[in-house]
């Protein structure tokens, strides 16, 4: 499995060394597997990231989160945790409440699951398996010659 990350990621994850990867652009999402581009993505926000999305940035990420519901196995991976949100670990105006519920309200209204990982090795195992798991999936349903 060939995973590709988008040339913006600024400190792409680290996946073991059996994993090839290779940079590529990407208009949608930051990891992918090399074939699966319209039907396997992973968005990755760090919690800042996410605080500027949920502001200033709403718009631009609504639009992302658009495009990115239009693919069949996409996630949005919040390098984060609960914790570290309830306890204002960000800067912003927003209270841990609002970004709690604009969460919930964004995963809601696009069909696309938010998962709160705490740092980037775990962001990097949950990637991992998120597009292993997809990928077999695709494969069952659309075997690839």
């Amino acid at each position: 499995m060939n995973i590709v990350i988008d040339t913006r990621e600024q400190r792409p994850l680290q996946f073991p060394l059996e994993i090839n990867c290779v940079m590529r652009g990407m208009k949608t999402g930051d990891y992918t597997i090399d074939g699966y581009e319209d039907t396997v993505l992973v968005e990755r926000k760090g919690l800042g990231d996410l605080i500027g999305c949920l502001t200033t940035g709403r718009n631009r990420f609504r639009k992302q989160l658009a495009r990115l519901k239009k693919v069949p196995y996409r996630i949005v991976m919040i390098e984060s945790s609960l914790f570290q949100i309830s306890r204002k670990r960000y800067v912003g105006y927003l209270t841990p409440d609002e970004v709690i519920q604009a969460i919930a309200d964004l995963s809601t209204e696009y069909k696309i699951p938010f998962q709160l990982t705490d740092n980037p090795q775990l962001t990097a195992r949950m990637c991992l398996a998120f597009l292993s798991a997809s990928k077999k999936l695709v494969d069952e349903k659309t075997p690839r010659n």
